[in-house]
């Protein structure tokens, strides 16, 4: 009687075992979200004594809700900004947080200045050679312009600050090709320098069927620099041969400032989170 007990017992246990794992196992994701994010904070800020705690509370607070919580929703547009109290008072004292959305777009150019001087957050101008030109002709992807490369020549590069950006920071545009034969290519190419240069993406005569795509570059493992170049660069053999290149952004995750006050102390944090993964940027007092 006893071992048909057990035996009976046994059937039971086993499901509601594999029932708790389950849990665990999802519980225990956004767990070692929240300590791998603790120990990211802990490394950049260092030791803090207890008055200087409060302020740091209030931007973990608010990293916490960007990242889990519906806080980047109540500020989804650039300049979106939002200031609140935390609910408890940290060592008596009561933290005023604001948070503002301050953007993804880094640099942009949608050619609609007709020329190499428009668009925002470039360094400079466009730097172009060869048969190279910023022309209204054989219909723009978007708008009334964009770049053409032809012939062996063609290039065209801009220079941007990328030095403490993220890593994930990304170049999306659209590009097409026409008449591309054999050996015609294409390179879009990055350099933290102007000197040293890595090829990014290549089109050939694969490409070449005169329709407009979307890409976006990751630069991920790349060096970037407060110099970074990118430059679009044509081999092509003669000048019926043809690149065209419009809406170039240079794009960051989603990125905060957060800024704390607590006792006529203030501290200030630069953070991106991108897909529930926090880097801060920077983050002082004063």
């Amino acid at each position: 009687m006893m071992r048909k007990l057990l035996n009976s017992e046994s059937g039971v246990i086993l499901p509601m075992a594999m029932i708790l794992l389950l849990a665990g196992s999802i519980l225990i994701v956004p767990l070692l979200n929240s300590v791998s994010t603790g120990l990211l904070i802990s490394q950049r800020i260092g030791l803090a004594d207890s008055g200087d705690y409060s302020g740091d509370a209030g931007i973990e607070d608010a990293i916490w809700d960007l990242t889990f919580d519906d806080l980047a929703d109540e500020i989804p547009n650039k300049d979106d900004s939002t200031t609140y109290d935390m609910g408890a008072p940290i060592n008596g004292e009561t933290v005023s947080v604001t948070v503002t959305n301050l953007g993804t777009m880094l640099a942009s150019d949608n050619l609609e200045s007709g020329g190499w001087t428009g668009g925002t957050g470039w360094l400079n101008s466009w730097s172009s050679s060869g048969m190279t030109s910023v022309t209204s002709a054989e219909q723009p992807y978007e708008g009334g312009y964009h770049i053409r490369l032809r012939a062996v020549d063609g290039a065209a590069s801009r220079q941007v600050d990328l030095f403490d950006q993220p890593p994930s920071v990304k170049i999306q545009f659209w590009a097409r090709i026409k008449i591309f034969e054999a050996d015609d290519e294409v390179e879009l190419k990055l350099s933290p320098d102007g000197q040293n240069w890595s090829t990014l993406y290549t089109w050939d005569a694969d490409d070449s069927d005169d329709i407009y795509y979307f890409r976006d570059i990751d630069l991920t493992g790349y060096t970037l620099s407060n110099q970074t170049r990118i430059k679009f660069d044509a081999k092509l053999d003669n000048g019926g041969d043809k690149f065209f290149a419009d809406d170039i952004n240079i794009i960051r995750p989603p990125t905060y400032e957060i800024v704390t006050s607590v006792g006529g102390v203030t501290t200030t944090s630069v953070v991106t989170i991108d897909q529930g993964q926090v880097t801060v940027l920077s983050w002082e007092q004063g």
